[in-house]
Order: C-alpha cells, then sequence, then structure tokens
C-alpha cells in the first residue's frame, strides 16, 4: 500500500488495491467521480475467472483506445475486460488472447492477409464489432465488404438523412428507433436514446444461411440514404434509398444441430428442459458479431449522450457471453439535456423568436391607434 486511504478489495485470497487518484477523473466539465466503476472493475477482477481481451484494430485510421477513444477504454475496463491495440501489419497475426476485435470507424481498407486473418479468427469462434461510417466514393472497402459478406451484412454508399427523428435539427444526426433485443432492452425500458453523427445504412442478406441477423437501430419512414456527395441541398432523390433504414445489427450462428433429427435420447433431454426458460431463443445461438453504421457515437464526448455509451458496452457484453452485465451504467452529474425534435424547436423558434415580439408589438399598435381616436 503506497497512498494514505486506499481502498481493499479482497476476495478468495486476491487483492485488488484502489488508490485515491482511480475515484476521481478530470472530464469536459470538471472533476468527475468515477468511484462507482473503481469499485465495480475491482470485484469483476477478483469475481470472474476469465479476464477477456478486447482489441482494437488499427493502422487503416480506426478509432485509437488512448486518445479519441479514451473515455471509452476506460468503461470497458471498467466493466472488467483488459482492452489492447492491435496493428496486423506489425504484429501479424491476431494475439491468442483476443476475444473481441474491435474495427472502429476505418478509413482506408483491409489488405487481403488481413481481412482472411479476421475471418479465421471468426471462424474460430472469435467475435467482431465493426463500425463503418460514410467514405468517399473513391474509397471502396473492398475486402472489408467481403469480410461483411461474410456476415449476411452489407454497408451502403449513403450518408443518413432523417428530418423526422433529428438532433437538434441536424437530419444528419439521426436519433434512431431502438429495435427490441438483449443489447437494447435496458435502454428501451428507460427510454435513453442514441445519436448517430453522419451514419450509413446497412442492408441485410435474408438468404444468408445459417446466421441470424437482428436490427438493432433503425431510422424513421420518413428517412432517406442520400447517395449524392456532392448534393449542397439535402433533399429526397429518386436515386436515393427510401427509409426506414437499418443502422445496426447483431449477428449470431444459429446452432449446427437446429437442422438435424435429434436421436432419442435428445428428445428425452429436450423433453426433460423444454420448460426451462434458459433453453430457449439466445441460448441456442452462438454470438458472432455486431454492426454499426457509424463510429463517431463512441468517439469523444458523443459517447457521453445518453445511450451512446451503454449500446456498444452492451453490444461487447452480449457478444462475449456477459448478459449479466447488460445495463444503465452511472453517469457523471452533468447539466441536464433535452431532446427535442426538428418540429418542436421550430415550434419553439417561432412561438418565442417570432410569436411572441409579434403579439408585443400587435397590443402596442391598437394601444397607440385607440389613443389617437379619443
Amino acid at each position: 500500500m503506497r497512498q494514505f486511504g486506499t481502498v481493499v478489495v479482497e476476495a478468495g485470497g486476491n487483492i485488488r488495491l484502489i488508490e485515491p487518484y482511480n475515484l476521481w477523473d478530470y472530464g469536459p466539465e470538471g472533476p468527475e467521480f468515477r468511484g462507482e466503476e473503481a469499485f465495480t472493475r475491482a470485484i469483476i477482477a477478483l469475481t470472474h475467472k476469465n479476464n477477456q481481451v478486447i482489441y482494437f484494430l488499427q493502422g487503416h485510421g480506426e478509432l485509437d483506445p488512448d486518445r479519441e477513444g479514451i473515455q471509452l477504454r476506460r468503461f470497458l475496463e471498467g466493466e472488467g475486460y483488459s482492452v489492447k491495440s492491435l496493428n496486423l501489419a506489425t504484429q501479424g497475426d491476431i494475439p491468442a488472447d483476443a476475444a473481441l476485435i474491435v474495427m472502429a470507424g476505418l478509413r482506408k481498407d483491409l489488405n487481403i492477409p488481413e481481412r482472411e486473418r479476421l475471418e479465421k479468427f471468426m471462424d474460430n469462434g472469435g467475435k467482431l464489432m465493426i463500425l463503418v461510417d460514410p467514405l468517399p466514393e473513391d474509397e471502396t472497402l473492398t475486402e472489408t465488404k467481403k469480410l461483411l459478406d461474410r456476415l449476411g451484412v452489407q454497408i451502403e454508399r449513403d450518408v443518413v438523412v432523417d428530418p423526422a427523428r433529428a438532433y437538434f435539427m441536424d437530419a444528419l444526426s439521426p436519433v434512431p428507433l431502438l429495435n427490441s433485443h438483449p443489447i437494447t432492452e435496458k435502454l428501451m425500458e428507460k427510454r435513453m436514446l442514441l445519436v448517430l453523427p453522419r451514419a450509413r445504412s446497412l442492408k441485410v442478406d435474408e438468404q444468408e444461411k445459417g446466421l441470424k441477423i437482428t436490427p438493432l437501430l433503425t431510422s424513421s419512414g420518413q428517412s432517406w440514404g442520400e447517395t449524392d456527395w456532392t448534393s449542397e441541398r439535402l433533399r429526397k432523390e429518386p436515386a436515393d434509398i427510401s427509409g426506414p433504414l437499418t443502422l445496426a445489427v447483431a449477428v449470431s450462428r444459429e446452432d449446427a444441430k437446429d437442422g438435424a433429427e435429434p436421436s432419442q435420447g435428445e428428445v428425452k433431454e429436450q423433453d426433460k428442459t423444454a420448460a426451462s426458460p434458459q433453453d430457449t431463443g439466445e441460448g441456442s445461438e452462438e454470438k458472432v458479431a455486431v454492426v454499426v453504421g457509424n463510429s463517431s457515437f463512441v468517439a469523444g464526448d458523443n459517447v457521453s449522450f445518453q445511450g451512446n455509451l451503454d449500446f456498444f458496452v452492451n453490444a461487447v457484453d452480449w457478444l462475449l457471453g456477459e448478459e449479466t452485465l447488460i445495463s444503465i451504467r452511472p453517469k457523471p452529474e452533468r447539466m441536464p439535456h433535452i431532446f427535442l425534435t426538428p418540429a418542436q424547436a421550430k415550434s419553439i423558434f417561432y412561438g418565442t423568436v417570432v410569436g411572441m415580439p409579434a403579439l408585443v408589438l400587435l397590443i402596442g399598435g391598437a394601444v397607440w391607434l385607440r389613443r389617437r381616436s379619443l
């Protein structure tokens, strides 16, 4: 023990030290209490037998967990995960301890050996989280698309425009609708929102055999995918992709036994356990990947917006089989924010900035005319 005020957490003969500097951090709005995360991290580290490792892929312009992704890294470590960077160009093979690889906002395409290593990693039971932003037309992401094809997901070359559900009247920052899934369940209960600044849409291959692809986030019916990158005005054209659009999906692999006839022994065992809720639904599926058409929602201060952080970390927990950790994390005390739809914002603007001054002028004019006529 090196500092006065250090907290000692002990379990099974192992200890973790929580020193005073672990309890506080400095955010954009001043000191922030991080005690809950520090204690949670210590308890999870002592009670979890397997400390799973998450690697953030680097070398293609992705989000750096030591820079713009530092807040995200701290929260993942607070969940008991180890977070490391991975550059396949310099490190070669994927480390044996990798449980999940995050590809967040790559600006350049993978090369063929990198794509093949990631496919092998996935075939051997590794999990992927792929966050893909809109890119200029000259960047086609050929190898990345081949990797996504294995997951039954295609990325559209568009930018999502949603005037009905926009963040502070910015139609290019959609506030998506949440669909029912273990990742989003807690967010829906708490009515928490996400914002995805500059997102692209996804297309699901319904014919991909052996995979279950579940939409997690969708845009409103009034949205569209803008395909003209040179357009100066946001206006839906015939060539654009009509909404609602899929913005995030969860991919799982169906149990190989599902399509085969069970033996008599298996039938008896199924009869015994048929009433058990734990043997239904998600229990017979292998989690494979989560794909989101945006990465900036977890970069910098965006990660602190309502449900952005919780959505990402819940997706990690789901992929790694840590469903018991799926929750709404404590938020540092900040000034409260109110989400207004574009229609509500316009109503407030015209009512307060235009309507009230006009009413004062009308009343003043009426009083002036009455006095003049006396």
